[in-house]
């Protein structure tokens, strides 16, 4: 596995990882969003529950008067007591109501932003695979080495190397292709050799510049 294909493969599995962690926040941040809701409708509730308890009460208030003979300061103080305490507690119902709906708010808002983030992951996550599918497909269609033939195959009389193998010398061989890249001969070599046909590379040298012969034996 060359460098791309790995470094494809690597940056597809990181995206991988993202795209599912990014998935359970947002998963995470649905659940925090409902339960937020859940308690701003029970605040909702209380408040409404303050309100009218708060309204009761300064209506029984407001039915106290003076004219009652049997009414003492005692109750009379009790009933504005009681109707203080009920606006208090919903005017404090009234705060939490409002809070809850904030928090419902904020988590819905963070709940889509993480719906979002999860989105992006995932098209993140595809679009490395793809690429690596890609390099993949790349590395295996790639072709041969391109052979750079110099001359065309000549009998055994072309030009001896420099030291040429003992076996080199039987008449019964013939160079079948010479090169100025060794890899190209090298390449053309094992072409033969997997044809069961032996097969060797010869170094010689012609003008000054370094050659490279296959020599087979049929």
């Amino acid at each position: 596995m060359d460098r791309t294909d790995r470094e494809a493969k690597v940056e597809a599995e990181a995206e991988r990882i993202a795209a599912a962690k990014a998935r359970a926040e947002a998963a995470r941040r649905a659940d925090q969003a409902e339960a937020a809701q859940t308690r701003a409708r029970a605040e909702a509730e209380r408040s409404a529950a303050a309100r009218a308890e708060a309204a009761r009460r300064e209506a029984a208030q407001a039915r106290v008067t003076p004219s009652v003979a049997r009414e003492t300061t005692a109750s009379q103080v009790e009933a504005a007591r009681a109707a203080a305490s009920a606006r208090a507690e919903a005017a404090r119902a009234e705060t939490a109501r409002r809070a809850a709906q904030a928090e419902a708010a904020r988590r819905a808002a963070q709940a889509e932003a993480a719906r979002a983030e999860a989105a992006r992951a995932e098209t993140a996550r595809r679009a490395a695979q793809a690429e690596a599918a890609r390099t993949a497909r790349a590395k295996a269609a790639a072709p041969l080495p391109k052979l750079e033939l110099v001359s065309v195959p000549r009998t055994a009389t072309a030009p001896q190397p420099a030291s040429p193998p003992a076996s080199a010398r039987s008449s019964a061989s013939k160079i079948v292709g010479q090169y100025a890249i060794q890899e190209n001969a090298v390449v053309m070599r094992d072409r033969y050799r997997s044809r069961n046909i032996r097969a060797e590379v010869e170094r010689t040298t012609a003008n000054g510049r370094a050659m490279y012969m296959v020599r087979i034996w049929p």
